[in-house]
């Protein structure tokens, strides 16, 4: 018999983060904050959730709804280097 259940077609849609998802965010902050902005690789927060690793979005908003100003940096055409989200305070 399996333990785990299997993804419900209804249950594709949710986007909820899991607590240890947003911990390591925070940690990843912290280890980064350079007195202005912090720059995390999409890659360091996505590596132990790699069926959470295109929901950046969720982290993207989560992140604004509690103040940061959150840019995505993504490489263009002939860019090489891995895709990030930097992390600064609002301007009041």
């Amino acid at each position: 018999m399996i333990k785990v259940k299997p993804l419900s077609p209804e249950d594709i849609d949710n986007k909820e983060l899991s607590d240890e998802l947003v911990e390591r965010v925070n940690n990843l902050i912290r280890m980064n904050w350079n007195g202005h902005s912090a720059e995390v690789i999409l890659d360091h927060i996505t590596c132990l959730h790699p069926y959470q690793k295109g929901d950046w979005r969720a982290i993207y908003r989560l992140y604004k709804e509690y103040g940061w100003d959150v840019e995505t940096d993504f490489p263009g055409y002939c860019e090489n280097y891995k895709a990030k989200l930097i992390f600064r305070k609002k301007r009041k």
